[in-house]
């Protein structure tokens, strides 16, 4: 209907209406204006169109002034509050001073009158009248001033009880949570032109502020795809790399993302016999022998994570065999892939495979090749078959001739994120993401490594980086992450960690390492299903205090009746108990930014909003 409107306006008849609306309204508006102008001048006559400016001819300027603003203020706030988002606190401000000092002025007329027994009106414009007609130099004059500042006494002192009083110590001391208004999200920047979308709120989107990274807990089904994924892909304007668990982003955003932002799009499919796009992790490895070293411990790190305290021995042993199957192939072959090192472990006696083959290849082995040859070489036989086949199934993947394929070369340079506008999605098929969590552990592990090796120079490397990580708790323990979440947005690069339940972090990283996500500056809630999480999450929206009422009746007796007793205390309540979390609707969310008040707000559905639906549709037609 709106939209109707404004395009009627724009036409030749709606303008000639609305220029007849327009003079019709002022018309009344003068005459409205100089009535009361009239009233408060205790003049008695009728106002047409030409009062107002008879009497400003006469010198009465500061009634005029006054009385413009009285008839302006509750005109603004309507106006403030059909605009709505955070012109509404303005609308009620507006609104609340208007009717006090309206009230205030009656009251000053009305004990001033009965004072001095004044037939007056308590009017409030006959307040204007008095400080007029009043002799300033009388005591009268004095008398109806002393009324004027005893009337606004009742509105100064609501005002000092409601910021000082005790109804603010108390929530000073027992809690003073609550939703953020308008005002403080437009203060916290949350209404900005760029960030991370989660949402809207007094009918603008939502998007958290500046660079720092986010989690997101949110169930199978609550809309992580349909109200952040898609939202964010079709509105991010740099670089993005997302877990595309279902295949459905790359189909519906890729081709936007290139013509609209002109950004190369890519999708990882590692179990698609027919992918166009592939991922091979020594691609980022340096050929410069001390930085190789480095960059292959990254790889051997989210190969082979830490497992349980007592079991360092074998995850660190089978890291050395990697580091020495992985320089093996650099120095002898001169490349490498993940196929290539599973392969040769697979070799019969090979420790001997090795040492003939470097000596064959009548290369300079390296001292680190030789170091790890050595380390494993010497262990008890028995030892080193149990490293072997420790090693063997960190990387059992490999014996899909789909994901060997996927691996053996590389489409996209992802040291060029900041550089370039490239978008990568990883298709991660239905029923293969425990197989391939060992690969997107070392490609996640990768992408953090190559973003922080320094911080970038905006004038070779413009834009910023989203990484989308859907599925967070089914890969193993990323340190770099963990640790990077602090400081990650001075290499301009955005996380979004998204897991189903907040324990999955817990179960990789031990609960004080999950400290680490749990701090994390923005937390995004959807309606929790475990009532853990729903506890964990009420905890950190705070409390408030809160009046409770409490009856007690006395029963009578034969020489007194019974009576009925009424007390008040306060208590403090959760902002949001567990219970009332996990029966949130689908469509609310609750956003959390550090130093500021959860914001409660409706998720943005991509298939619901107009703008988003008409993108999608055009770059797919």
């Amino acid at each position: 209907m709106s939209a109707a409107f404004f395009q009627f306006i724009k036409t030749p008849v709606g303008k000639v209406a609305m220029g007849l609306l327009l003079l019709a309204a002022s018309m009344i508006f003068l005459e409205v204006w100089g009535q009361l102008l009239l009233d408060a001048l205790a003049i008695n006559a009728k106002a047409s169109y030409d009062t107002v400016p008879l009497i400003i001819g006469q010198g009465f300027y500061v009634p005029t002034l006054i009385i413009l603003v009285y008839l302006i203020t509750p005109i603004a706030a309507l106006i403030c509050f059909l605009l709505g988002r955070e012109y509404q606190v303005v609308s009620r401000y507006l609104l609340m001073n208007w009717v006090a000092t309206l009230i205030a002025a009656s009251l000053a007329v009305k004990l001033f009158a009965s004072w001095k027994g004044i037939p007056i009106s308590a009017a409030p414009w006959n307040a204007i009248d008095l400080f007029y007609e009043l002799d300033h130099r009388a005591t009268l004059y004095h008398h109806w001033q002393a009324c004027f500042i005893v009337a606004l006494i009742p509105a100064l002192a609501l005002n000092i009880v409601d910021k000082f009083g005790v109804g603010k110590k108390i929530k000073d001391a027992l809690g003073d949570a609550h939703f953020a208004s308008s005002t403080e999200i437009s203060k916290a920047g949350g209404f900005g032109k760029k960030g991370i979308v989660v949402g809207k709120a007094y009918g603008r989107t939502i998007r958290l502020p500046g660079m720092e990274s986010a989690l997101l807990a949110a169930s199978t089904g609550s809309g992580k795809t349909s109200a952040i994924a898609i939202p964010n892909l079709l509105d991010y304007e740099g670089s993005t790399i997302v877990n595309d668990i279902k295949g459905e982003l790359y189909d519906l955003t890729a081709k936007f993302r290139e013509q609209h932002y002109n950004a190369s799009c890519y999708c990882f499919n590692p179990m698609d016999d027919n992918t166009q796009d592939f991922y091979n992790p020594f691609f980022y490895v340096s050929r410069l022998p001390d930085k190789r070293i480095d960059d292959l411990f990254v790889i051997a790190q989210a190969l082979i994570p830490e497992t349980k305290l007592g079991e360092g021995f074998w995850y660190q042993s089978s890291r050395e065999l990697f580091m020495l199957l992985s320089l093996f192939l650099l120095e002898v072959r001169g490349e490498a892939t993940l196929a290539d090192v599973y392969d040769i472990s697979k070799k019969a006696h090979l420790e001997k495979y090795l040492i003939q083959q470097i000596d064959i290849s009548e290369i300079a082995a390296s001292k680190h090749l030789m170091q790890n040859y050595y380390a494993y070489s010497g262990m008890h036989e028995e030892t080193r078959q149990n490293v072997l086949k420790d090693f063997q199934s960190r990387l059992v993947m490999m014996m899909s001739p789909s994901i060997r394929k996927a691996t053996s070369k590389n489409s996209f340079d992802l040291t060029k994120l900041r550089q370039e506008k490239l978008s990568v999605y990883l298709s991660i098929p239905t029923g293969f993401q425990e197989l391939l969590s060992p690969l997107l552990t070392v490609f996640w592990t990768q992408v953090t490594q190559l973003m922080t090796k320094r911080e970038p120079d905006l004038q070779t490397e413009p834009y910023s980086v989203l990484c989308l990580l859907d599925e967070f708790g089914m890969m193993e323990r990323m340190n770099r992450i963990k640790d990077g979440l602090s400081f990650l947005r001075s290499y301009r690069v955005q996380f979004v960690i998204i897991v189903q339940y907040l324990s999955q972090i817990i179960s990789k990283y031990g609960r004080d390492d999950a400290k680490s996500f749990f701090n994390a500056k923005n937390k995004i809630i959807f309606t929790p299903s475990d009532f853990e999480d729903a506890k964990m999450l009420s905890a950190a929206l705070g409390v408030k205090a809160v009046k409770m009422q409490s009856k007690s009746i006395n029963g009578g007796t034969m020489q007194s009746s019974g009576h009925m007793t009424t007390n008040y205390q306060y208590q403090s309540k959760p902002l949001m108990r567990p219970d009332e979390l996990m029966k949130m609707k689908l469509s609310k969310a609750i956003v959390m930014i550090e130093g500021q008040s959860p914001i409660k707000l409706k998720k943005v559905y991509w298939f619901k909003n107009r703008n988003y639906k008409e993108a999608i549709r055009s770059a797919n037609e």
